[in-house]
């Protein structure tokens, strides 16, 4: 994602932008979870599993069928488009023509670095454990319905 940004939004608009997205991961999940408590309170939950996938291939249908790595790439992009987000792209510094190297040890010995990572990484398990859990303990610790714990 964050690739595809780098190529396509620009500078000064990315903040903005990445608010948006990772706001959208968010509402994703406050989307499909009530979804799935109506699916599995009328068909039962392996429907939800068919559901979710059936979603989650026509997101990738509209995404592979509309969005391009570059700008440069994409059939219908006007040619005003095209030159403001190259212009903007290339003078932040943020484009390059080939693959550069990955600094490494700079990576590995650089304290905000690891910061970041750990808490990315606490962040997802504990967003992940509350989302995978939070049914169940609503269910066996308040005796509520799926329906009624997750609409």
């Amino acid at each position: 994602m964050y690739a595809c940004i780098a190529q396509w939004i620009p500078p000064l608009e990315r903040p903005r932008f990445i608010a948006v997205v990772l706001y959208a991961i968010g509402l994703g999940t406050a989307v499909a979870l009530p979804m799935c408590g109506m699916v599995i309170d009328a068909a039962g939950w392996p429907t939800a599993f068919y559901v979710t996938g059936i979603c989650s291939l026509l997101w990738c249908v509209l995404w592979f069928s509309i969005i391009y790595s570059t700008p440069a790439q994409h059939p219908r992009i006007s040619r005003e488009e095209l030159q403001y987000i190259e212009n903007a792209v290339r003078s932040s510094g943020t484009s390059h023509n080939g693959p550069t190297r990955v600094p490494w040890k700079n990576m590995a010995t650089s304290l905000p670095f690891w910061a970041i990572t750990v808490t990315e990484m606490c962040n997802s398990y504990g967003i992940t454990i509350i989302r995978a859990q939070l049914p169940t303990f609503m269910k066996n610790i308040f005796g509520l319905s799926i329906k009624m714990v997750i609409t």
